[in-house]
């Protein structure tokens, strides 16, 4: 410094502090001075400080072995990059963030052509998210102007991501001036991007509630799974929250979860503003406890780990401000809790994670009767029920197959954990025969099981009967028929109620007989109760019936 600058200079310092002692080395001049009122010294500082931008140099106040020292300094000159840097980051991250909406949009609304996907993805995630972003950083911008502290306009930074940017930053030019300085730069950033997320939030819930996802969300059993701060929870009591977030909505949720990103009281980050003008030089305590903190969170979000990693690389102190005598006033003390309070409704531990979902689905079938008869019982009643005895919603098909008559053949459903389903079918035969009955059970994720079952239709007999066919008594002496070739007769109980054949003029085994051509044999029947008994000869599909009433 040549002699006249020193000289004006020491006017300046002179001007606004009682100095008492001043002192020229190679590279900065030494001013002592007594502090006086706390309160006036922070006005005066403020003012000299803006005399020497003027000038090109920094005053920094220290307190030394007892004493006040002015430093005064002229700091190398700085090239800073053009607005057009600026520009082209926001319009590179501008595209990436659409690029990601499009795809949650394609995903919540389905594909409706590439100019509409690109507008939603737009209009649903890209726009709201960089409003937040922009308008936190902005709160940055505009409270360092006020206190004629030099910043830059917002750089974003565009990344492919699942969110499509790593954030935004806004460079500060020169330090900062003092504690308070400190907390209003640094939470009016947090504080607006805040006040932002919270009407993008309510939107996203409002737009979620009227549009359910168009694309089925229970086509997979992995999710996806974002954790919600305290102030979603919130928000959610007046306009409830969808289980499938809307896009808006998880714009606003990032918006969130950047806000208490920001306010982590570590290094640089906002939050390590506030706890730099609290702290004082012991911030770079609280930094190494809450860097220790992500560690120790990373063994559930690796994402804690990386971000951790990052910030101790950037480096976990925080520059003092040029005055760092004068204290927080009351109006900053609550200015600083309030950040504390926001870190604390917008923080999780765990943002996301990615869930599996365990799939258990319980199908029971059953029929009326597994026998059909012409001219007797030709139909019966399906009875199919459906079980989720897993963790997820089951968006699930059923389909009943086989060679007869079926009432309904396929049923769509939505079965929630816990939950069940039935429906009843009417079964008819067409023909004769022995014929398989398929009932399926299908998952939008594949989950499948079956049940088959095994239907005997019979046609009535022409040459096979009962005389009479009609019996009133628990015990009866009947007589069958047979006026064709000789067969093999199987008697059953249509509805299985108990019988036996306790006597007969022909041998008796297994409940069945041989009967020869035009041929008869009397038997004699016990019942349980009504019922009719079915004469069956397997090898032509064919029966005659006794009907008992008792």
């Amino acid at each position: 410094m040549i002699n006249p600058e020193i000289e004006e200079i020491n006017y300046l310092v002179r001007k606004y502090l009682n100095v008492y002692d001043f002192r020229i080395t190679p590279d900065h001049l030494e001013f002592y001075f007594t502090l006086g009122d706390e309160e006036l010294f922070g006005k005066n500082f403020e003012s000299l400080r803006l005399e020497f931008k003027k000038r090109g140099v920094i005053p920094i106040v220290r307190r030394e072995g007892g004493e006040y020292v002015l430093v005064v300094i002229r700091p190398p000159r700085r090239k800073f990059m053009s607005v057009w840097v600026n520009i082209a980051l926001l319009i590179a991250t501008l595209a990436s963030t659409i690029w990601v909406g499009i795809g949650y949009y394609t995903t919540y609304y389905g594909s409706h052509g590439l100019w509409q996907n690109v507008l939603g993805g737009f209009l649903y995630f890209a726009l709201p998210l960089m409003t937040i972003l922009g308008v936190h950083e902005m709160g940055h911008y505009f409270a360092a102007k006020k206190h004629n502290v030099s910043v830059s306009l917002p750089f974003f930074i565009p990344a492919p991501t699942i969110l499509g940017t790593l954030g935004a930053f806004i460079s500060i030019r020169e330090p900062i001036p003092d504690k308070r300085s400190l907390v209003d730069i640094g939470l009016a950033g947090p504080i607006a991007g805040f006040i932002v997320a919270i009407p993008v939030t309510l939107l996203g819930m409002y737009l979620g509630g009227l549009n359910p996802p168009a694309i089925n969300p229970e086509s997979t059993n992995q999710y996806i799974l974002l954790n919600v701060p305290i102030i979603y929870e919130f928000l959610s009591l007046f306009i409830p929250s969808p289980e499938f977030i809307h896009p808006m909505a998880m714009a606003g949720w990032v918006g969130f979860v950047v806000t208490a990103i920001n306010l982590f009281p570590i290094g640089q980050l906002d939050g390590g503003h506030v706890a730099r003008a609290i702290a004082g030089d012991k911030t770079k305590y609280v930094s190494y406890a809450f860097a220790g903190i992500l560690f120790i969170l990373g063994f559930w979000y690796p994402g804690w780990i990386i971000f951790a990693i990052l910030v101790v690389f950037l480096g976990l102190n925080h520059p003092p401000p040029l005055n760092d005598i004068t204290k927080l006033d009351k109006k900053r003390w609550a200015l600083a809790i309030s950040g504390f309070l926001l870190l604390a409704v917008t923080f999780v531990p765990i943002p996301m994670q990615m869930v599996t979902l365990h799939e258990n689905m319980e199908l029971s079938a059953s029929l009326d009767s597994s026998i059909l008869v012409e001219n007797l019982s030709e139909y019966t009643t399906l009875h199919i029920f459906v079980q989720n005895k897993g963790e997820m919603k089951e968006n699930t098909t059923v389909l009943i197959n086989g060679d007869f008559n079926i009432s309904k053949m396929e049923f769509n459903f939505l079965v929630e954990p816990g939950g069940n389903w039935s429906a009843n079918v009417t079964i008819g035969m067409k023909e004769k025969g022995n014929f398989q009955l398929k009932v399926s059970l299908i998952t939008k994720t594949g989950y499948g099981k079956e049940v088959d079952m095994d239907v005997l239709c019979l046609n009535e007999s022409n040459t096979l009967k009962f005389v009479p066919d009609e019996i009133n008594k628990y015990s009866f002496n009947v007589t069958i028929e047979n006026s064709g070739m000789p067969r093999v007769v199987k008697f059953m109980s249509l509805n299985n109620e108990y019988f036996a054949v306790v006597s007969s003029t022909v041998s008796v085994k297994d409940n069945s007989i041989v009967i020869d051509e035009n041929s008869s044999a009397i038997l004699h029947f016990v019942v349980g109760g009504s019922t009719v008994i079915l004469a069956i000869d397997n090898a032509h599909y064919e029966a005659a019936f006794l009907k008992v009433e008792v």
